[in-house]
């Protein structure tokens, strides 16, 4: 099951990453930091497709191990560096795509807080913390497994607590984000009670659902539930041999497998900006396709003097090769005209307001000079709908 959920994770992604990197108008910060979620999880669902049909039980390579009257058993003779390592950067790439839905989580928390951020480098800042910060806690993880549990690939904890040195951060991150999420949720709120009308409310409550149901994968909220179904298995509190352990393990690889192709889908595939260069592309080949095939047919056609010297008594009726081109330079100026309609990237680079994901009319909570702020109401009112930053 989780090798089909991170198949389609996979391929999804790297169409994803592959239309935000092509199109310059969807080059911004908060665009750069999908993409950064996106290749982190393209990179966690290679390592797990790996993992999954490489190793030998979940216990080594096939040069780690060997059978023994039909067990199992690990190998004394070789230093194992290649599985250690490749452990290593497994737990690498698992923390770096936690840490980078921990961005997601506080990019959008520190839009809806604070009025002015504007500081075009701070994009640097996010990236230090999506890749670097990993570190501080895989390699006192690797320090203690070489000096004080180096057995097996590193992959078998015999002592539960040297993986809380990984987990515990985990745990921390996940907590914080469902803290953002709760905030975030409280704002959305405040903007519908603050609504009048019934129309209006039931737009609301619907804006505020499919908000919540946007939210969800992309801060990984279930992932509180996992956090705290490890802790309870690691103190024993829950019997891993339990129907609850199992039904949790499962749930855990279903969503783990599926969230990079649900990321995909709603902040690439679903993206209005991404829709709309899509259809410019696919418009400005249909019309070059179109236009290179009347231009054949006008050539290639036995009538081509009668078109190319009309009947003096027909002075009135257009001429074929003025229809299309008529028609082609109407085109243009409809492409043109849908080409000076920029994507909210494009006109937060031009106007000044950095890698924001929008601009002071989008959304005047970045201007401090006409709001305080501090004052959550405010918040609540002058941003109209603060999802539509993602």
């Amino acid at each position: 099951m989780y090798n089909i959920g991170y198949g389609l994770s996979l391929g999804s992604l790297v169409i994803a990453v592959i239309i935000m990197v092509y199109f310059k108008k969807l080059h911004c910060a908060r665009n750069s930091i999908h993409i950064n979620l996106f290749v982190s999880f393209i990179l966690r669902a290679t390592m797990s497709f790996i993992k999954d049909n490489l190793l030998v039980q979940f216990v080594g390579f096939p040069g780690d191990v060997y059978y023994e009257n039909g067990v199992i058993k690990f190998r004394d003779d070789v230093s194992h560096w290649g599985c250690r390592l490749f452990f290593t950067l497994f737990n690498y790439i698992v923390a770096a795509s936690y840490m980078w839905i921990f961005v997601e989580a506080l990019y959008l928390q520190i839009l809806i807080s604070v009025s002015v951020f504007m500081e075009r480098n701070r994009t640097k800042w996010f990236m230090l913390l999506g890749w670097l910060f990993p570190l501080s806690f895989i390699l006192p993880w690797v320090f203690v497994r070489i000096f004080e549990f180096n057995e097996f690939c590193w992959n078998i904890n015999t002592n539960k607590l040297t993986m809380f040195i990984i987990y515990g951060p985990f745990t921390i991150t996940v907590l914080i984000q469902f803290i953002i999420f709760i905030n975030i949720v409280r704002v959305l709120f405040s903007k519908l009670h603050a609504s009048a009308g019934q129309k209006t409310s039931s737009f609301r409550y619907r804006r505020l659902a499919k908000s919540i149901l946007i939210l969800i994968p992309l801060f990984g909220v279930y992932n509180i539930i996992f956090s705290v179904n490890y802790v309870m298995t690691s103190f024993d509190y829950i019997d891993e041999t339990s129907m609850a352990y199992f039904i949790l393990l499962w749930s855990e690889l279903f969503f783990n497998s599926f969230q990079g192709f649900i990321l995909a889908m709603l902040f690439c595939f679903l993206n209005g900006e991404v829709q709309t260069e899509l259809k410019k592309v696919w418009h400005r080949r249909s019309l070059n396709w179109t236009g290179s095939f009347r231009t054949t047919r006008t050539f290639l056609s036995p009538n081509r003097n009668s078109v190319k010297h009309p009947c003096p008594s027909n002075e009135n009726t257009t001429r074929h090769g003025d229809v299309k081109l008529n028609t082609k330079q109407e085109s243009d100026s409809k492409l043109f005209t849908s080409d000076k309609k920029e994507s909210n990237c494009e006109s937060e680079n031009e106007t000044g307001m950095g890698d924001t994901g929008c601009t002071e009319e989008q959304h005047p909570c970045l201007n401090n000079n006409k709001y305080d702020h501090t004052n959550s109401d405010d918040i609540t009112h002058r941003c109209d709908d603060i999802i539509l930053l993602t």
